[in-house]
């Protein structure tokens, strides 16, 4: 049995290799789709929110949206390509403005799109600029002295000025960190500059970006419509969602893991219906070498019995031996392989008798001789153990040995219990060793308790109905 083993083994572990894989690649999957069906409602959420929060007739209303106290980061830039408020900036986003006419120190400029009048500090940096404002100067008193003193916590640097965040500064005042090149290092706020470059997304399309640090952040571009359905600007919601499934480093551990035992738990369900590949003739020559056993059982004869003197038809008792071997082995945990035309000492009898039991060998030939002896064992599984499961679990070959015909008949273990019917009511056959021994009701009950326990679900449905 070695070489079917070793067959059986191969087909254990493609089968194994096969459900981890696919377990690998479907939680990749439906990890992939959770992660983006995630950041889809949350981004949609967060573009109604900002939405639901400025008006726009003839010019921007954005004091609700700059009011709000929403930790959402968004940008709102209008269709003139003028930055209007950004909230929780990312230097990957690649903002781009044109600093060449911006003059140092303190000033004022008029935002027509929004009817803002802003007062704004200046400041240059090595390597840069700072750009400090405030879009209501008429609420805040000494308002220049605040701007100045804000200006001087960025430092003589543009890397001292990037890291300064909003919560350096006055809540009150916006700004943005810019270098030589225009090219923008932060902002928060609504500094109105004009954008030569940034990132115009496609709406309604989400877009994943990595920033330096490893974290994943999702994009969503919508447009802003005036009550005519005309395009006045753009809002860009930003939220954080989980790095991709094959990207994590817990992610691939997890899936391996959840995997492992996938893939485990499929293959020991899987090796009761892997068998080895049916080669009568490898099974007869390992048989003969190792003789009887658990698994191996020699029968002369299907329906011929050596001692004729037993009381009944000695053919039905003869065949009454081999549906015990058979149910026998169904039962076993291994199932087995019955000989039929082997004598208990090896010797090679052959199914001659067996076929003159059934037909007229002169009349009919070999050939005819065979179908009727496999039409019969078939017949007398089916009376007896079932034909559902001599269908599934039998299979039967006729092949030669020293010129005589043989039967090998190889059984697999059945998935449930298997009773052949006697005159006294139905018994149960178990394999033991070299015999195939009749068990009592209170040994049969224990064994097959053992041999195939109840499911779980069964088993917490009949616990539920214990009184």
């Amino acid at each position: 049995m070695g070489f079917f083993r070793s067959q059986r083994r191969i087909r254990l572990a493609l089968l194994f290799a096969g459900l981890f894989l696919t377990a690998v690649f479907a939680q990749i999957g439906v990890g992939f789709y959770q992660r983006h069906a995630t950041a889809r409602k949350n981004l949609r959420e967060g573009v109604k929110q900002i939405l639901g929060l400025m008006t726009y007739s003839t010019r921007w209303d954005l004091n609700r949206l700059r009011q709000s106290d929403n930790v959402l980061s968004y940008s709102v830039i209008d269709k003139s390509d003028l930055i209007l408020d950004i909230e929780g900036f990312f230097p990957e986003l690649a903002f781009k403005v044109d600093p060449t006419n911006l003059q140092t120190g303190l000033q004022n400029k008029m935002v027509q799109e929004t009817n803002e009048n802003w007062r704004i500090q200046v400041q240059k940096v090595k390597g840069g600029m700072v750009i400090l404002g405030i879009s209501r100067p008429e609420d805040i008193t000494r308002i220049d002295e605040h701007l100045q003193d804000n200006a001087k916590r960025f430092g003589n640097s543009l890397k001292e000025a990037e890291k300064i965040r909003s919560s350096d500064v006055e809540t009150y005042i916006n700004y943005i960190v810019l270098d030589d090149g225009g090219h923008v290092k932060f902002a928060i706020g609504g500094i109105p500059l004009k954008l030569i470059d940034y990132p115009k997304l496609p709406f309604g399309v989400i877009k994943e970006i990595r920033l330096s640090k490893g974290r994943w952040y999702g994009l969503l571009a919508v447009p802003f419509l005036d009550a005519s359905g005309q395009r006045v600007g753009t809002v860009t919601v930003f939220d954080e969602i989980p790095p991709p499934p094959w990207r994590s480093l817990d992610a691939w551990l997890m899936n391996l893991s959840v995997s492992l035992i996938l893939a485990f738990v499929g293959t020991s369900i899987g090796a009761r219906y892997i068998q080895e590949p049916f080669r009568p003739e490898q099974l007869l020559q390992e048989a003969l070498q190792s003789g009887e056993s658990s698994t191996i059982e020699f029968k002369e004869a299907l329906r011929w019995e050596a001692q004729q003197d037993r009381p009944g038809d000695p053919r039905r008792y003869a065949e009454g031996i081999a549906i015990k071997a058979v149910a026998g082995f169904l039962n076993n945990r291994m199932g087995g392989t019955l000989f039929i035309g082997i004598a208990d000492d090896k010797r090679i009898v052959g199914l001659k008798r067996d076929y003159e039991s059934l037909v007229n060998l002169d009349q009919v030939g070999l050939d005819k001789a065979r179908d009727q002896f496999q039409l019969r064992l078939r017949k007398v599984f089916g009376d007896t153990i079932g034909a559902e499961v001599g269908n599934v679990c039998v299979e039967t070959a006729i092949i030669q040995r020293e010129g005589k015909d043989l039967c090998v008949v190889r059984v697999s273990p059945s998935l449930r219990p298997v009773y052949v019917p006697e005159a006294k009511g139905k018994v149960f056959y178990l394999r033991h060793g070299p015999a195939t021994v009749r068990l009592d009701v209170e040994e049969a009950v224990a064994y097959c308790q053992k041999r195939w326990p109840l499911p779980l679900w069964a088993r917490f449905r009949l616990w539920t109905r214990t009184p």
